[in-house]
Order: C-alpha cells, then sequence, then structure tokens
C-alpha cells in the first residue's frame, strides 16, 4: 500500500514538472486612445485551450473579433502551450469603457480575467455617422467609357474608333473581376482591349479612387443610330459605412475592423448614342477588300529580274491608323500580267490600341508575260475623314521578264471548225488485175475483215477529234478552271477551318472560316472573295440570315476576348448553319 502510494506520489512530481499550470490574462495594449482609434485586446491562455472568449456589449464601444492563434513548445523536456484571441475596440465617442472580467471554463475548470479600463479622450465631439438610407450612385465604383475626340458627330460600319474605359473603384473596397469588357449593344465591336490595365490613384469629385484603364477600339457592324455602352461584371465589397470602423493609432488613415457589403453587380458605361453610316457604293473600287482609316506605302520589295512561270516572293508594308485588321494584301498592278497566290502577313501596332501600325504583307507572284513591264501595287481604302473611296499606288518599278509567254491554248471549237479538204470522186484510181498477185477473193470487197477494221479506226479518228475537242475545251475553259481553282481553296481553307477548331485557335479558326463564306459567296456574287465583307453580307442578305450572324461574330472575337470552352460549339453550330444558308450561284 504504501509502496503504490509512492509511485503516485512520484509521477505527481514528475508530471508536475513538465506541465505547467493554466494561466489566463486578458491585457490592452492602450489604455488611453482617441476617439476612431483602436486598442488591441488579447486574452491569452497558457497550459490549456479553450472557445473563443465572448466580450459582452457595451453602449458606444465598438468590439470586433480579429483571429486566434496557438503555439506549442518543449524547452528542457517542459511541454508548454498558448492560446491567444485578438480583438481590436474603440470608441468614436469620448468616455470610460469598463470591460468586465471574463469567465473561461478550461480543462474542466472556471478561470476569470482581471476586468480592464479603456478612456477615449476627446473634445466630445459628437460623430456624424451617414444615413444609410442616402445612397450614393457610385459607392460600388462605375464604368466610363472615352470615345477618340472627332470633329464629325458620326461614324462608318467597319471604322474603328480608338477608346479609353476606366474603371472608377472606391480605395477601401474588395474587388474581383469576373468578366471582360464586351459591349451590351450587339451594333458594335470590341477591338484589341488591353488584357492588363494600367492602375492609378486619381482625384474625382473630391473623392479618391483607384482607376483601372483598358485602351482599345470600337467598331459598328450596322448602319443607323445606335447608343453604344460596354458592361463588366465584378464582385465588390465595401465597408458599411453605417457602422464607421476604427483606425490604427499609428496609421490613421488605414482603416481596421468594420464591417463589408458585399454585391455581384455588372458596372456599365453611360450609353452614348453615334450615328453609324454604311460605306457608300459610289465610288467604290472593284477591288476594295474593306479597309477603313487613313494608309500610306511605308516600303515595298520587287525583284528586278523575272522569268515566265516561275514564283518569286514580293512584299511590302503600309502604316496608318485605322481598321488594319480586314485589310487584304493590294494586288500587283497590271493585274493582267500576274498570277498570285495567297502569303502572310503581321501587323505591327504603334499604340496600345493597336489602332495605329504597320501591316506587312509578303506572297508569291508568277509573270505572265515577257518583256520590260512597269509594276506597282494599288491599295483602295475607305477614309472616314473625306467621306470617300481612296486609292494610292507604291513607286513605279520597271521589271526585266525573261522567258515565253504564258498563253492560254487554242480552244477546242476552232479545231472543231477546220475546213476539211474536198476529196473528188474521179480522181481515184480504178482498181487494176496483177496476175502475179494472190488468188483474188469471190467475197464483196466491203464486207472484208480488214476494211471493216479499217472503217472502224476511221470511224473512231473521226470522232477522237470532235471529243478531245470538247474536253479539251472543258479543260481550258477559264471559268471551268476559276470554279476549280475556287474549290480547291475552299477545301483547303475548310481543312483549316476544323484544324483550328480542334486546337482552340481562335485567330485561325476565324480567319478561315470567314474565308470559306467568301470564297463560296464570291461565286454567287461575281465578287473577289477578299472584297467580301460584313457591310456586303448585311446588304445582300436578311437581317437574321446566319451569314450575318457569323459575321458579326468574327468579327467580335477577332480582337476581344477568345471563346471559352463552352462557346466553341455553338460557333461551329452558327458556321454551319451559315454554310447551308448560302445562295446558289
Amino acid at each position: 500500500m504504501v509502496r503504490h502510494f509512492i509511485h503516485w506520489l512520484l509521477f505527481s512530481i514528475v508530471l508536475a514538472m513538465f506541465v505547467r499550470a493554466v494561466e489566463v490574462t486578458a491585457t490592452l495594449d492602450a489604455t488611453q486612445v482617441n476617439p476612431g482609434d483602436a486598442a488591441n485586446l488579447t486574452f491569452e491562455i497558457k497550459g490549456g485551450q479553450t472557445q473563443r472568449p465572448n466580450v459582452p456589449n457595451i453602449e458606444n464601444l465598438t468590439v470586433q473579433f480579429q483571429g486566434q492563434n496557438q503555439m506549442v513548445s518543449i524547452i528542457n523536456g517542459r511541454t508548454e502551450s498558448v492560446q491567444s484571441f485578438q480583438y481590436i475596440i474603440g470608441s468614436h465617442i469620448p468616455g470610460v469603457y469598463a470591460i468586465p472580467a471574463i469567465t473561461l471554463a478550461i480543462n474542466g475548470q472556471n478561470f476569470t480575467t482581471k476586468p480592464l479600463t479603456l478612456h477615449v479622450i476627446g473634445n466630445g465631439a459628437t460623430l456624424q455617422v451617414p444615413d444609410p438610407k442616402a445612397k450614393d450612385p457610385e459607392r460600388f465604383g462605375s464604368l466610363t467609357l472615352e470615345l477618340s475626340t472627332q470633329q464629325r458627330q458620326y461614324a462608318y460600319i467597319s471604322e474603328i474608333a480608338p477608346v479609353i474605359i476606366r474603371a472608377w473603384l472606391p480605395m477601401d473596397a474588395q474587388v474581383q473581376l469576373r468578366s471582360v469588357i464586351q459591349p451590351e449593344s450587339k451594333g458594335f465591336t470590341l477591338h484589341n482591349v488591353t488584357q492588363q490595365p494600367q492602375q492609378s490613384v486619381e482625384m474625382r469629385d473630391n473623392k479618391q479612387y483607384r482607376v483601372l484603364t483598358w485602351f482599345g477600339g470600337i467598331s459598328a457592324t450596322k448602319a443607323g443610330k445606335h447608343s453604344v455602352s460596354l458592361a463588366m461584371k465584378a464582385t465588390i465589397a465595401v465597408p458599411d459605412d453605417s457602422q464607421p470602423a476604427l483606425r490604427q493609432r499609428n496609421r490613421p488613415s488605414m482603416r481596421i475592423g468594420g464591417n463589408f457589403i458585399e454585391k455581384e453587380l455588372t458596372l456599365s458605361t453611360k450609353d452614348q448614342e453615334i450615328e453609324v453610316r454604311a460605306l457608300p457604293t459610289e465610288g467604290k473600287p472593284e477591288n476594295f477588300s474593306g479597309a477603313v482609316g487613313e494608309f500610306q506605302f511605308d516600303g515595298i520589295e520587287i525583284p528586278q529580274q523575272w522569268k515566265t512561270g516561275e514564283p518569286q516572293k514580293v512584299a511590302l508594308r503600309i502604316k496608318g491608323r485605322g481598321n488594319f485588321a480586314i485589310m487584304q494584301a493590294p494586288p500587283l498592278t497590271p493585274e493582267e500580267l500576274w498570277n498570285t497566290y495567297p502569303g502572310q502577313d503581321q501587323f505591327n501596332p504603334d499604340d496600345q490600341a493597336s489602332f495605329s501600325g504597320n501591316k506587312i504583307f509578303q506572297y508569291n507572284a508568277i509573270p505572265r508575260k515577257a518583256g520590260n513591264h512597269p509594276v506597282t501595287f494599288t491599295l483602295h481604302f475607305f477614309d472616314p475623314d473625306k467621306g470617300a473611296y481612296q486609292s494610292i499606288q507604291s513607286p513605279t518599278q520597271t521589271i526585266t521578264v525573261t522567258g515565253e509567254d504564258m498563253v492560254e491554248e487554242p480552244q477546242g471549237e476552232a479545231r472543231e471548225n477546220e475546213k476539211k479538204p474536198d476529196i473528188d470522186p474521179a480522181s481515184i484510181p480504178a482498181p487494176s488485175r496483177d496476175n502475179n498477185s494472190a488468188t483474188r477473193s469471190l467475197s464483196p470487197w466491203h464486207t472484208s475483215a480488214a476494211f471493216i477494221s479499217l472503217l472502224s479506226i476511221a470511224g473512231l479518228l473521226t470522232l477522237a477529234g470532235p471529243i478531245g475537242a470538247v474536253i479539251q475545251s472543258r479543260v481550258n475553259d477559264p471559268q471551268r478552271r476559276k470554279s476549280m481553282a475556287i474549290a480547291r481553296e475552299i477545301a483547303a481553307s475548310s481543312k483549316t477551318t476544323s484544324l483550328a477548331l480542334e486546337l482552340r485557335d481562335a485567330t485561325s479558326y476565324f480567319a478561315a472560316a470567314r474565308r470559306t463564306l467568301q470564297l463560296h459567296l464570291s461565286a454567287a456574287w461575281q465578287l473577289k472573295p477578299e472584297a467580301i465583307t460584313l457591310a456586303d453580307v448585311q446588304v445582300r442578305c436578311a437581317t437574321d440570315s446566319p451569314l450575318v450572324a457569323f459575321f458579326r461574330e468574327a468579327d467580335r472575337y477577332a480582337y476581344g476576348a477568345p471563346p471559352t470552352a463552352d462557346d466553341w460549339n455553338a460557333l461551329d453550330a452558327r458556321f454551319q448553319q451559315a454554310l447551308l444558308s448560302l445562295p446558289r450561284p
């Protein structure tokens, strides 16, 4: 019995050496503060754990929980655990505030802290609390749209106007942007919006804002008077001013604590009405491809020595300001001298909105006729400031082309109409008997096998001429050759469209899909494929046509945000509908 008591006593002594008794304290880092300033209240528990202390409500005193910490350490074999809870307290009204003793249950026992006192000293001025019913329309921020300064009060279809988009966000707000900026009206397309906005701090209406700035361009897709506005989805949380927060004593401008009001909302710009005019048909060049702006040649490269039938690369650079996206490679003129093939292009922007810059074109050309020829590039575009089409040419260069001219082979009809020589039956000599010949057959000559074979061969030769002429005529028919070339190009662009869809390459997909539709429409409308723009489709097709819808969609995604994973199936469905709605030639 005595032995068991000794063992128990030794165990208790050892346990007491390694585990400290529970200690509970409550402290303030400051006992005097100014109105609106915060003091830190800390509850510390050593040697045990408990639930968060419940500080009672005290009139005019703000008490807000900030967090808790847990720390366990072993020093010289002794285990020590410390649990702490942090609060901020303060008041906007001067006075003496008593914080009563707080009882905490730890390890089955109750422990009580000492009472504390906080003095809020000041001149007794009362706090002006904002009226919660008074609504500030920009409390959660706003979105503004600034159009480029223009002398005219209208714009043209496909014209890109530079824009500056600003999000004005309260300095004390917590913001999460949940979408890219998009036009709210279907009549406009947003281009080249910068992915990362510039950030700055600016004053407006005597308020300080954190400002996010994007640069881009906007263009209209249909004529008429339209209201343009942009929108962006965001989650914004702002402090609840009906319960003012406290300030850090060493940083008066820094608010701490306080409740927040969070909203998921759409920031929208104010509507701005713009008159949109269609591009005029009067004076429209035959090879106009849709470029709208102000452009000029900035350099060309044309080899001096050529040989008929052999391709060489030509290059040119065009600079200016406007809609570079739909500008096609200018052709070499005179056009009847050349066979040209699609090449590559590269745009180099000079500004953040990609409104001004230069575009480089490179493609292969084959000369058709030998000789010394003056050649140049010709570009057609619409100048919105002048309201007229413009045609410019690069400096003329004289090239030397050797070899034989590439000419079309004669048509089959020429052979068919050739006059055959007449044969006089009287001039055919009568057959004579040769006594030395073999025995003559008594069968009529026209029934002999040799005569029948000869007659068959002659008949075949007679038919071969017209048949060959017809075949050659069809092979060399310029219209048929053009149709076959278009069919081959349609097959190639369709294959590129499918591959881009599989790879989710938005730029290649819309370029190839648009090209496929342009090639189909060129046969029906007797226009060059590159000359068919959204404006032409809108004029020739119904407003709700799938063709119009897809061309608009292509313009919208050309330089806007790329399609999401959910958008791709819908986009391909629209493209298939556009193919089914194509007019027949």
